[in-house]
């Protein structure tokens, strides 16, 4: 019987390794795949856009709807966030960036460069501390960042290294 023990327990754990890797392997499928319905805007948004508690900035950036509390773990497992960090409104204002291919912003894309550059900011503020944590360990944080494009005042995008 001892040996029936081991051998169930070397099953379980053979079973639970090979699931890890189906569900690895999944995770990393679905990467970057645009599944999660967000009724409200009736969009399908990817999990990395998707952050709790985050200032909404339709296409770019959505709270979890509160429908999806139940799932949050799985999503964040395949990206989305506890809670909305700074390289979240840093990546909506490269996406906005990119896609007014450096001309000047139409008056949407103006309002939600100045409300994620707003966020931005905040979002800085409210984790200093863990900003100070990152940079301790090998300036992550602006690899995180990086390239980081802010608003100029003729309302045109700019590299902050460039400012």
């Amino acid at each position: 019987p001892e040996s029936d023990l081991f051998t169930d327990f070397r099953s379980a754990n053979f079973l639970m390794n090979k699931l890890s890797l189906v569900v690895n392997s999944a995770v990393t499928s679905l990467h970057g795949v645009s599944f999660v319905f967000l009724a409200q805007y009736e969009v399908f948004a990817t999990p990395a856009q998707i952050a709790r508690k985050a200032f909404e900035i339709p296409p770019y950036l959505f709270d979890l709807p509160d429908d999806y509390g139940p799932y949050a773990s799985l999503l964040r497992r395949f990206g989305a966030a506890a809670e909305p960090k700074p390289f979240h409104y840093a990546r909506v204002l490269e996406e906005i960036h990119c896609r007014s291919e450096r001309n000047e912003l139409n008056p949407n894309d103006l309002d939600r460069a100045i409300a994620a550059m707003e966020n931005l900011f905040a979002s800085l503020q409210a984790s200093s501390k863990r900003v100070l944590d990152y940079t301790s360990r090998g300036d992550a944080l602006s690899a995180v960042l990086r390239p980081l494009f802010l608003l100029t005042t003729s309302q045109k995008f700019q590299a902050s290294s460039d400012l």
